[in-house]
């Protein structure tokens, strides 16, 4: 009941007067509202929110709070963070999360890259260096998501051949135009399929330097 009430005293704080309303002001009641609803760093989701939908700078925030929001941007900001205030991940709202040091595409049809799984990225790259290999290197990543994995390991092993597989065709188009969005396309393989399905049958037995996976849900038990 108090996460309740707190959520509509948040819905109800992004007020607006006939003269429009300030830069300043969408800044403060944004993040007033996300403190409300329990958001711990609402004053930067508010800014960040804001940057986006308005295309302003920190700094424009800062320096021109006077200013009045443009209509149409003040608009989708608003619904920006309405959406955050019901709870929805500010990385689908804003539609990029970084990873390893790179800007990657996510939406609702992958999972959010999370820190952690760039220890996976680190540690592959950590045992190429110290074991080295004969032949060029081959890489497979099962249940690749975003592509965030494959794409970061392309990005540092520029000799490297990767395949991707994922059950999912819309996880799959993501990746694509993430490997595209840094310019490793070229040496990513992606196929749709459940696990090593897509790579069987192409010869490929026997040849992948390292194989990789972070799968999403598994248990304990199961780990």
């Amino acid at each position: 009941m108090v996460r309740d009430r707190q959520r509509a005293e948040a819905g109800a704080v992004v007020t607006e007067g006939p003269e429009g309303i300030t830069l300043g002001r969408l800044w403060q009641d944004g993040a007033v509202g996300l403190r409300a609803a329990g958001v711990e760093n609402a004053v930067n989701e508010a800014a960040w929110i804001l940057e986006a939908a308005l295309g302003v700078s920190r700094l424009t925030l800062l320096v021109e709070g006077g200013r009045v929001a443009p209509t149409a941007s003040r608009r989708r900001a608003k619904e920006w963070l309405a959406r955050r205030l019901a709870g929805e991940p500010l990385q689908y709202i804003l539609g990029t999360q970084e990873f390893y040091g790179l800007d990657f595409m996510v939406t609702p049809s992958v999972l959010i890259p999370r820190p952690e799984t760039e220890g996976l990225v680190k540690e592959t790259l950590r045992l190429l260096s110290e074991n080295g290999s004969i032949g060029p290197l081959a890489v497979a990543d099962i249940g690749t998501g975003s592509g965030c994995i494959p794409v970061a390991v392309a990005r540092a092993l520029p000799a490297a051949r990767l395949w991707a597989t994922d059950l999912s065709s819309a996880a799959l188009e993501v990746a694509r135009l993430n490997a595209v969005r840094h310019g490793v396309a070229d040496r990513i393989d992606f196929g749709e399929g459940n696990l090593f399905a897509p790579l069987r049958g192409r010869g490929l037995e026997g040849t992948f330097t390292v194989v990789l996976s972070n799968p999403p849900y598994i248990t304990d038990r199961e780990f």
